[in-house]
């Protein structure tokens, strides 16, 4: 009975000692959990937190993106309109080159025309100097001649001697020497022949009947000397003036 008695104790003591751990153990695990549904909750907390923070951030960057997209469209928009503005200018500018450059080519042209025609002038004023020098010099032959014909019709008229201060080897002299003169100016000047007229004028005419009527002694070479040097005056006093003076022209 004693044996069975104090097993039963035992026993006893064992339920009671195993009822208090589980209940110490159940106390345990409940504040545990009770610990752990609170984490939860505040990491349920924080989760929800960071969704609104994610939204919000989308929303943000969608913002900003379609911000960009517009600035980007702005910014093409603008591009475009500026390479074709280019465009413009650098086609303007090329006319505008070209035209220059025919500028340039026109005004390098009247260039050298004016030059060259200053050139053909200085020519002009040469020639036309030499032929007003040429000039001047029949002139004064002219004119002498003339003096000398007027002298003999004079003396001729007034039936005086011949003798005194003309000789007809005196005129023939004067006439050679004044064609011989324009003919070698004419041939060093002139770039055209000047060829000798068929019918010479009335001073020729007279010059001729007068030396005739003087030199009535003298030899048939002289006459015919005398006649080709007048018609070579005639000619050469003439109309070599008168192609001097188309030649200006």
């Amino acid at each position: 009975v004693c044996v069975v008695f104090t097993v039963s104790l035992v026993l006893r003591l064992h339920e009671g000692l195993n009822c208090n751990y589980f209940l110490q153990h159940a106390g345990e695990v409940y504040g545990e959990k009770s610990i752990l549904a609170t984490e939860a909750r505040e990491l349920q907390s924080r989760l929800f937190s960071l969704s609104d923070d994610r939204d919000k951030s989308l929303a943000v960057i969608e913002e900003i993106c379609q911000t960009l997209k517009l600035r980007l469209d702005v910014a093409e928009q603008e591009r475009i309109k500026a390479e074709q503005e280019k465009l413009e200018k650098d086609e303007i500018a090329q006319k505008s080159l070209v035209e220059q450059e025919n500028i340039m080519d026109k005004v390098v042209q009247e260039s050298k025309m004016l030059q060259q025609e200053a050139e053909e002038n200085s020519k002009l004023r040469e020639f036309l100097m030499e032929r007003g020098r040429l000039v001047d010099m029949l002139q004064g032959e002219i004119s002498v001649i003339c003096e000398d014909v007027l002298g003999l019709k004079e003396r001729i008229d007034g039936r005086m001697p011949l003798s005194s201060s003309l000789s007809s080897s005196h005129i023939l002299s004067s006439l050679a020497s004044s064609t011989s003169s324009r003919t070698n100016t004419s041939s060093g000047k002139l770039p055209c022949s000047v060829e000798s007229s068929e019918n010479p004028g009335t001073l020729s005419e007279e010059i001729l009947k007068t030396e005739q009527l003087v030199s009535s002694t003298e030899s048939s070479d002289q006459l015919v000397v005398l006649e080709a040097d007048h018609k070579a005056i005639s000619d050469d006093d003439w109309e070599y003036f008168d192609g001097e003076v188309e030649l200006s022209h």
